[in-house]
């Protein structure tokens, strides 16, 4: 039996593609089209993130590399069954950068660097710049200080109790022994210390095996700030981009004079901007989008580039929401929001209405006129323009270079995307939906997702899963909120 612990493989809506190329596009740069590209995944462990694009984009290539044999064996097997012929899953080394076959226009390394010791670290970036086409968009994700050091302390101590020379699965045994025997020792009371560590314990309990691995049980494990980081990518002829979930304040302003009063005083300097955030707000964890060094610099977020692009968010007003008063907008995904500027408001109460659609720039300010129940105007749309600014540089609003598919209506015989019935039938924890996120599921979930291909009716599914018609129904307008669901 295999002692190597799974790490959980699953969508992952920043690294799509296609958000890639809407934050890249909207900085004037020209991004290759989404639909025709070639895409790399670093550490892609069974393919869970890549496999719902293929499977979405037919006339894009896929390639797929990981060290672990077995986790690219079940990724293969998932693409076979799928019938996918536009993915290619490899086992090879990072180091091994023949196996990059690039050019690729986009690149993903999700959970990996900070990961990796310290002399592949370069190499990850290296290979990154070698294989990432000249227009190319690459995403990496990383630990971040300060706010990684508030979590470092447990995890210190708890490796001081695991014995580094262990296989895997016993490394996570001796780990998750030890983080119950702190919880349950130390007491729970109101100190900076208490909260810390009971803090980061509970947080630990949650966490799957192949998390609390990576996080607590391995021997190398680097947070940085954000100038160091900088200076990594650019020795390796990278440059940043933009933060993979939302643009620089400074190129769309904050809502908080205060906040925007403190950052004036960096100037130009968006690397000190960008520490002076991550001090101030206690981030831990950064996914950042990358170009090569001789793409062109950023510019500055035009009412042009914004009419190229098309533009979604999942935050809805509350059912009893009066527009002027402050309103906590909230996301099925578990995100919320407070806005009190009234024009924020009626902006995003306008492009959630038309939710999962990316609507154009000139469909949003038609969708604001006819709330405010005016006819739109130029005033109009620079307003919005303006606040749509200022809702990419918060992520309440992301950018798009292309549509969805409409979704279906509910049907009497539903059928569910295939990648989902699979992932469903295999031990997933979450299944992807038609926005790239990722849907948790329980065992209902695996009971009930693999029937839906279209060939049962409700009273089928009632009478294989032995649910009552009410919960059958419940579970199916879940997945149809979710966009699980397809023509």
């Amino acid at each position: 039996m295999s002692d190597h612990v799974r790490y959980p493989s699953f969508s992952f809506h920043e690294a799509h593609p296609d958000r890639m190329a809407g934050m890249a596009k909207l900085l004037g740069l020209n991004p290759p089209d989404v639909a025709t590209s070639r895409v790399l995944g670093l550490g892609c462990a069974s393919g869970g993130h890549l496999l719902p694009m293929a499977q979405r984009l037919p006339n894009a290539r896929f390639v797929g590399l990981d060290v672990v044999a077995e986790e690219i064996e079940i990724g293969r097997a998932y693409a076979l069954a799928l019938n996918l012929t536009n993915i290619e899953l490899l086992v090879a080394d990072l180091a091994d950068l023949v196996a990059w076959q690039g050019p690729f226009d986009y690149i993903i390394a999700h959970g990996l660097y900070s990961w990796l010791p310290a002399p592949l670290q370069p190499v990850l970036l290296k290979g990154i710049r070698n294989a990432l086409s000249p227009h190319g968009v690459a995403f990496i994700s990383w630990n971040t200080q300060p706010g990684w050091s508030r979590r470092a302390p447990v995890h210190e101590l708890i490796k001081g109790f695991v014995d580094a020379d262990a296989l895997p699965q016993e490394r996570v045994r001796q780990g998750r022994a030890f983080a119950k025997v702190l919880a349950a020792n130390t007491p729970r009371d109101d100190s900076t210390y208490s909260r810390m560590v009971h803090d980061e314990l509970d947080h630990l309990q949650e966490a799957h095996d192949g998390f609390f691995l990576g996080d607590v049980a391995v021997s190398h494990m680097e947070p940085l700030r954000y100038d160091q980081f900088n200076q990594r990518v650019r020795a390796e002829n990278l440059q940043i981009l933009c933060d993979a979930g939302g643009l620089n304040p400074t190129i769309t302003g904050p809502t908080h004079p205060q906040v925007r009063a403190a950052i004036d005083q960096f100037g130009d300097d968006l690397i000190k901007v960008e520490c002076f955030l991550d001090a101030i707000t206690g981030r831990a964890f950064r996914t950042t989008l990358l170009v090569r060094d001789d793409a062109p610099a950023a510019a500055g977020v035009t009412g042009q580039a914004m009419e190229q692009l098309r533009f979604s968010t999942d935050l809805a007003p509350p059912a009893e929401f009066v527009p002027g008063q402050p309103a906590v907008l909230a996301s099925p995904w578990g995100g919320q929001a407070k806005i009190d500027m009234p024009i924020l408001q009626v902006l995003l109460h306008a492009i959630s209405e038309q939710y999962p659609a990316r609507l154009g720039l000139i469909e949003v300010v038609e969708g604001v006129a006819e709330l405010m129940g005016s006819p739109p105007n130029q005033a109009m749309l620079q307003q919005l323009t303006m606040a749509l600014r200022m809702c990419l540089g918060s992520d309440l609003v992301q950018a798009h270079t292309r549509n969805l598919p409409t979704r279906p209506s509910p049907s009497h015989s539903p059928t569910a995307c295939p990648v989902v019935r699979l992932l469903a039938s295999s031990d997933a924890l979450r299944v992807p939906t038609d926005t790239h996120r990722a849907l948790p599921i329980d065992d209902v979930d695996r009971a009930v997702l693999p029937l839906l291909d279209g060939a049962r009716s409700i009273a089928d599914l009632v009478d294989q899963t032995h649910l009552n018609e009410g919960d059958v129904n419940q579970r199916l307008q879940r997945y149809w909120e979710a966009g699980l669901f397809i023509a």
